[in-house]
């Protein structure tokens, strides 16, 4: 999923240097952050920018929450992205192959597992049933291209892991969604606001 990816940028959507040197760029003045719960009273606006250069322009992400001056904690509740126009029409014109080789594999999934079980019918059912599943993933088809990368140990986190949209020529444009992982505590998933990915047409219909 990530030579489109590879395509677009000129590296991959993801990797360890890039996320890497946009943590080390940054210097808060305390200790490591972790994700949890603040004292609403005492919480401080906090926001955290990291840019990804691309062939077209800029991708650009800022994180925000709020950080607790007493245990030096920072919670994390909503973001934000931006892409330039070209980025998003590369991705949508890549969709359509993505979720046409996803509904091709499972079709192969089915039937190679009708075979060695014996299903002979069943063999056959996803034989048959294959070329539809092409034509709607062609069309319909929803996947995405996901990554997940150690986290900034300066930063408290174990793993950041971000899962961008990518669909058939139709299928409905989706916010890409980051997950942090802190070292102690449960994952927590962000649906960014701002750009969109999915289906070319639609992209073109919403004005990018």
């Amino acid at each position: 999923m990530n030579a489109p990816a590879q395509a677009l940028l000129g590296h991959p959507l993801i990797g360890p240097e890039t996320v890497g040197s946009s943590a080390a760029a940054v210097s808060f003045g305390f200790g490591p952050l972790l994700l949890a719960g603040s004292d609403p009273l005492l919480a401080v606006p906090f926001s955290y920018p990291a840019s990804l250069p691309t062939p077209f322009g800029p991708v650009t992400m800022t994180l925000n929450g709020s950080f607790d001056p007493l245990t030096q904690q920072v919670v994390f509740d909503s973001g934000s992205l931006t892409a330039p126009a070209p980025f998003v029409y590369g991705l949508g014109a890549v969709g359509p192959a993505l979720t046409t080789m996803t509904a091709l594999q499972n079709s192969g999934t089915a039937f190679s597992g009708a075979v060695q079980s014996g299903n002979l019918l069943g063999a056959a059912g996803a034989l048959l049933q294959a070329p539809g599943n092409a034509v709607t993933g062609f069309l319909f088809g929803q996947t995405a291209i996901s990554q997940s990368i150690p986290g900034p140990s300066n930063l408290g986190y174990e793993s950041v892991g971000i899962s961008v949209p990518v669909g058939g020529l139709l299928a409905p444009l989706q916010p890409v969604t980051v997950t942090l992982t802190p070292t102690s505590g449960m994952p927590t998933a962000i649906q960014l606001s701002g750009t969109q990915f999915g289906g070319l047409l639609p992209a073109l219909l919403n004005g990018f």
